[in-house]
């Protein structure tokens, strides 16, 4: 018998699938299920709960904690369909957020698109004020522009508060947002030293009307999301993934939506780090490939690589510049290309490309018979034979080949003269693998890693299905698929720490600085983030952060520090960061610290030792044919159950091994074994069949 109030939940919202794992706490037992994603997210959301209460008689009664990702913000700020926002600023600055960086991220594209400005310029209302970049008040607030723009503002959903040179003196923004609150009690707002504590403007700015932007539909979904769970009888925790890799609360993601822009895939990213951990990989890069999209991280000892910058809301998904900077902690993410929803086509040059555009979960790719006409990754997959047609999605979703072959005839084909389907669908398979693998070449080359030396780790529905092919390409070691790989960025919620940060913007050079005065502004900053966070504060470590730059460089570099660290290692440190991050020596400056950052971490429950509640259907066939392109073509392929590996076995390939959530593909010249913890590790070898040890 199950101890009641056991169970551990975690559900991911993606663009395609909606995913879920849950595991009781007192045994260990797991089950897994997986979903198609709904126009309205928190049908998927309770689609998925009645999943695994079909598979395993689970009640959100016997659950203790909930945690959630979702896309609804990113899509939110991507599509547009934000609040409409209205900003108030320092009296002749509201043009800021619209002349931005002055940059452009295509030189020679004379009609160049750039992001549309989330505040149009009748929205925004200059504010007689005026702080020094020291913190002086320059001039007073003025009460009477504060309410007079209140009332022209009256009418918006939500209102961004951003004075100039607030990070070093907050004083002006919190009157003016208490004056907001009193006047529009009913209007979401945000104020920018709260949002974002930065130097530099534009990104301040521009970080708060983001937050502004997403805020009302966040906050009301997550309002939803907590009242429907308490109906259903949970009586449990909520958490809240966030970018950064960790965890909040509803009401933390509520307040600063803008963190949990990327929280999908940082799960993923989370999932594949802890298996990073456990098998002692010294530098991974996480493959997280999904029904809509691909993302890629760095990982060094397990820990993944973190950045003080996202590019959101990109016009081009594989242009950098083309997004919105989004100066907030975040796993440093990549986006590498097309999910198994990306939609395949010809452009006007003849030439065959895949995505950006995704058929999602409505209408889907063809082979799910669900309305979707054009030809997708998953449906050349399905047409190659790496998909089995009765067993996709644990058996829950039967594939359409036919479909999926009509789709590449009738809309690939036709626009290039050839006849067969099956080497458009392996063109498509091609590229896919051949964009993603060139984008986890750079994104190692930037960080300064020899991609040939680094072990991939595959999850998301569609990672294992192309990870030995982006190995092949890259010369990478080897490919991980860990243990439900289909479902990592669900197992990711389960594994994230729960954080909270604070940022506090001063110039302090370095020059004449003590360790005891570095030590102390540390200190203030950790028992200023814990006075305000009592529920936390004994169960939680603390990590310190310091921004440093040579003294007239606009930019800095990001340090991890103790408080106790002499001085003299925070400038080799220094050094040694910025030539590993720009390639040079810094100019032979003085260095000053811009940034004081703590950060409060939490670990999660202890994952046990699991065992799956297995729902698996009885298969007869032991092969099938896939294809593996021109030169080897057709072949029959030794088809597996996930669940019927154990530690030890080894192959070779070709080989098929089909999980609930995903399916492994082994390539002819590849070998596979399994690892004492149940991964399937690809290598780029050759070897003899399938046997046990």
């Amino acid at each position: 018998m199950r101890s009641a109030g056991s169970w551990l939940i975690g559900v991911d919202i993606g663009g395609t699938f909606t995913d879920i794992v849950a595991v009781d706490g007192s045994d260990g037992t797991y089950v897994t299920g997986k979903v198609l994603t709904t126009v309205h997210p928190l049908d998927g959301v309770f689609n998925a709960l009645e999943a695994i209460r079909t598979k395993a008689e689970i009640e959100l009664t016997e659950a203790e904690f909930f945690v959630h990702a979702t896309t609804l913000a990113s899509n939110t700020l991507i599509e547009r369909t934000g609040a409409k926002v209205g900003l108030m600023t320092t009296a002749g600055f509201r043009d800021i957020i619209e002349i931005g960086q002055e940059d452009r991220y295509d030189l020679y594209d004379l009609q160049i698109d750039l992001p549309s400005v989330l505040v149009p310029r009748q929205w925004r209302c200059g504010i007689l004020e005026r702080m020094t970049a020291q913190g002086q008040v320059h001039s007073q607030l003025d009460g009477q522009s504060v309410l007079a723009a209140t009332q022209q503002l009256r009418d918006r959903d939500a209102i961004a508060i951003c004075f100039l040179n607030s990070y070093a003196n907050d004083e002006h923004e919190k009157q003016a947002a208490e004056m907001v609150a009193r006047e529009c009690p009913e209007t979401y707002f945000s104020v920018s030293s709260e949002v974002a504590p930065i130097v530099r403007e534009y990104e301040r700015f521009i970080a708060t009307v983001i937050n502004a932007y997403v805020g009302p539909r966040i906050s009301s979904y997550l309002r939803d999301l907590s009242e429907s769970l308490i109906r259903r009888g949970f009586n449990g925790r909520v958490g809240i993934m966030k970018s950064d890799g960790g965890m909040c609360s509803p009401e933390e993601a509520s307040r600063y939506p803008a963190r949990i822009l990327e929280s999908g895939p940082a799960a993923g990213i989370i999932a594949a780090s802890a298996v990073a951990q456990r098998c002692g990989e010294p530098l991974s890069v996480a493959l997280d490939i999904g029904g809509t999209t691909a993302k890629a991280c760095l990982i060094r000892d397990g820990v993944p690589a973190l950045t003080e910058e996202l590019r959101v809301a990109r016009l081009h998904r594989l242009v950098d510049g083309s997004g919105l900077p989004l100066r907030l902690p975040s796993l440093d993410l990549i986006e590498i290309g097309a999910g198994g929803g990306s939609i395949a086509s010809i452009n006007n040059l003849g030439l065959l490309q895949v995505g950006p555009s995704s058929a999602g979960a409505n209408p889907g790719p063809a082979c799910y018979a669900l309305g979707g006409e054009l030809p997708t990754v998953t449906d050349a997959d399905a047409v190659l034979g790496y998909l089995g047609a009765a067993d996709f999605a644990g058996g829950d979703l039967q594939l359409d080949v036919a479909r999926a072959q009509h789709a590449i005839e009738a809309h690939i084909l036709s626009r290039t003269g050839t006849r067969d389907p099956i080497v458009a669908a392996w063109g498509i398979y091609d590229v896919v693998n051949e964009n993603m693998s060139r984008a986890v070449r750079l994104h190692c080359l930037e960080h300064g890693i020899d991609p040939g030396a680094v072990t991939l780790i595959a999850t998301g529905g569609a990672g294992p299905v192309h990870a030995s092919g982006i190995m092949s390409r890259l010369g990478a070691v080897r490919v991980i698929c860990p243990v439900d790989a289909g479902v990592g960025s669900a197992i990711g919620l389960l594994l994230a720490p729960r954080t909270v940060d604070q940022s506090v913007a001063q110039i302090v050079p370095l020059e004449g600085l003590t360790s005891e005065e570095l030590r102390r502004r540390l200190l203030a900053v950790e028992r200023d983030l814990r006075s305000r966070h009592t529920e936390n504060g004994t169960g939680m470590t603390a990590t310190c952060h310091l921004n440093v730059r040579v003294q007239g460089q606009a930019y800095d570099v990001d340090l991890l520090v103790a408080p106790e660290a002499p001085l003299d290692g925070l400038a080799s440190a220094f050094r040694k960061e910025y030539e590993a991050r720009f390639g040079r020596p810094p100019w032979p400056g003085k260095l000053e610290i811009v940034g004081w950052s703590v950060r409060l971490t939490q670990a999660p429950s202890a994952m046990p030792r699991h065992k799956r509640l297995t729902t698996s259907r009885p298969r007869s066939a032991t092969t099938r044919r896939a294809y593996f392109g021109p030169r080897l073509s057709w072949m029959e392929a030794k088809l597996l159950d996930r669940a019927s590996l154990s530690p030890g076995m080894t192959g070779a390939g070709p080989i098929l091994i089909q999980d609930e959530a995903s399916t492994i593909v082994v390539g002819p010249a590849h070998r596979m074994s399994v690892d004492p913890e149940g991964n399937v590790v690809i290598h780029s070898v050759s070897g003899a069949h399938l046997h046990g040890h």
